[in-house]
């Protein structure tokens, strides 16, 4: 696959297979990550790699924010909420939080950039991911379980990837004209 089909075949999923993977295919990517540009050498990253109980925990958390989505017509049931945390591999991403507003924006440009890398290495390999950034990120609870500092460490999200289920929609982008200013 060359990048440019790589670039239009890389796309968000919502629903994935039970995935299992060892931890050199974990160290892998976590290395492909780690390639991200990093101004001023903050490696502000921390990923954890959740499994066993710990997963199990952050599943029922997540589960727990959606039980007003409830919907046995639609199939929309506790493992149906619990199996979208449980089937795909889980890595939290874990931002160290700067002393300066202007360092924590790069960081967090860093890590959207190292997202970004393990998105495109997994999609070369045959995988989806999902990057979420939904309202069990922000739970204090998640702190607890995953035994972080909220006033130094803050969770962007959860990065789920494994074999895909579903199809993709097409993806709306603007085009260039719509978004490139050329000065004189």
């Amino acid at each position: 696959m060359n990048f440019k089909d790589l670039l239009e075949n890389t796309r968000t999923y919502h629903s994935f297979e039970e995935t299992n993977v060892d931890s050199e295919f974990v160290h892998k990517l976590i290395e492909t990550a780690l390639k991200a540009p990093n101004h001023k050498f903050t490696f502000p990253w921390k990923y954890i790699w959740a499994k066993g109980k710990v997963k199990d925990r952050i599943a029922e958390l997540f589960f727990e924010s959606k039980k007003s989505k409830l919907d046995p017509e639609l199939g929309r049931d506790e493992d149906f909420f619990k199996n979208k945390i449980l089937n795909p591999e889980l890595i939290i991403l874990i931002q160290e939080k700067a002393d300066d507003t202007f360092t924590l924006k790069e960081d967090y440009a860093t890590l959207s950039c190292s997202v970004q890398l393990m998105a495109l290495y997994l999609r070369e390999l045959g995988y989806a991911y999902k990057w979420s950034t939904g309202g069990t990120t922000r739970d204090e609870r998640l702190y607890e379980i995953l035994n972080l500092n909220s006033e130094k460490q803050e969770v962007i999200g959860f990065f789920l990837f494994g074999k895909g289920v579903g199809n993709l929609n097409d993806r709306r982008r603007p085009e260039v004209k719509d978004v490139l200013i050329t000065t004189t």
